[in-house]
């Protein structure tokens, strides 16, 4: 039998081991470092996926039982389009995503998202405008589905009298988007209402890219557009006040509000508008 005083040197060497496995056992998981791959969603605590996580392979209906409700900051996502909302069970404002957000402010939904699903959506039918070669949209029509920069290869540079589109299109009277233009949607029985009869040479969709192509993330109250080609600036003075304005009232053409989030393009001159959020 080995001695008690031998037992008794070998007892807070046993102790010790003993509490350190219990805090260990007590401690909390430390977030695994992003690795670029998402199986479903991952919530990050901080910007840049980065802080502590949270993944989930498919809906996540409140994630304050996760403790992690109004935490996220970043998002990555698998190759679907995911429903982010501020409330549990889906409720309140919600915004589609269809790639990784470093930054959820660029979206409104920083420290704000409770809920989120995968979302499936059928692609949206490709921007349309007839333009007529008369008025009251009669005779045989140009149908455009994508960015024209010039109607003289199809033979229908300034001819347009008239014509029809369901989504906001800008129709300028020069080659290029130069010269006049104007944004229209709906019908346009006399283009001599809006200046352009037999003057349209250039014409793009203004919320859409090219035919199959959506430019949009829409959710139940916001809607993001990426690229818009409009100009930044409608008055002509390059300010923030000036770049507000005119955000806004893109949003306001789209049914929108008013712009919860834009960025300026200032790549080209003149600067247009980048991304833009859009509120209800």
């Amino acid at each position: 039998m080995e001695p008690t005083s031998d037992r008794r040197a070998r007892l807070p060497a046993a102790l010790a081991l003993i509490a350190a496995a219990a805090c260990a056992a007590a401690a909390p998981l430390q977030a695994q470092t992003y690795s670029g791959e998402s199986p479903g969603i991952i919530f990050f605590e901080g910007v840049n996926y980065s802080g502590q996580q949270r993944d989930f392979p498919d809906i996540v209906t409140d994630l304050a039982r996760f403790r992690f409700n109004d935490r996220a900051r970043s998002v990555a996502i698998d190759e679907r389009a995911w429903e982010l909302c501020e409330h549990a069970d889906f409720e309140g404002r919600c915004v589609i995503i269809d790639r990784d957000a470093p930054n959820l402010a660029a979206i409104g939904l920083a420290g704000r998202v409770s809920s989120a699903r995968p979302v499936m959506r059928p692609a949206p039918p490709a921007p349309r405008l007839a333009l007529y070669p008369t008025t009251g949209m009669a005779g045989p029509p140009l149908e455009l589905t994508s960015e024209t920069p010039d109607l003289r290869p199809l033979g229908f540079n300034d001819m347009a009298r008239s014509l029809r589109t369901d989504e906001p299109w800008e129709v300028c009277a020069n080659a290029g988007f130069g010269g006049r233009c104007r944004t229209v949607q709906g019908e346009v029985s006399d283009l001599r209402a809006i200046g352009l009869a037999g003057a349209i040479s250039s014409a793009r969709p203004l919320a859409g890219g090219p035919a199959g192509e959506s430019a949009s993330l829409r959710g139940r109250t916001a809607m993001f557009f990426a690229e818009t080609q409009q100009p930044a600036c409608a008055a002509g003075s390059a300010n923030q006040d000036c770049f507000q304005r005119t955000a806004d009232e893109f949003c306001r053409r789209q049914g929108y509000r008013e712009s919860g989030y834009f960025a300026i393009d200032r790549r080209r001159a003149p600067a247009r508008l980048g991304d833009v959020l859009c509120l209800r």
